[in-house]
């Protein structure tokens, strides 16, 4: 997907690629339907020059180092909010 240009952004994380398809989110958007899309900063940065104005961004913190410890799953997979 990566050489193929089928991504709205992606890295290369591990060794692999991650990314978020254009195609998916081209379908949600003429739907009418809101894409929520969870990115770090450069992702959010990536997606702001390809979606220009369509994008609104949120970003979420945490007060504390210790608060995002103790607010993951029990496999440290997700966070409550």
């Amino acid at each position: 997907m990566v050489h193929c240009d089928e991504l709205l952004e992606y890295a290369l994380v591990y060794g692999d690629y991650k990314g978020i398809p254009k195609l998916q989110i081209r379908k949600a958007l003429a739907k009418g339907y809101d894409a929520v899309l969870r990115v770090d900063i450069q992702g959010a940065a990536t997606l702001s020059k390809a979606l220009s104005k369509s994008v609104v961004f949120v970003f979420v913190a945490v007060e504390s180092e210790m608060a995002l410890v103790e607010r993951r799953d029990p496999g440290g997979r997700s966070l409550t909010l």
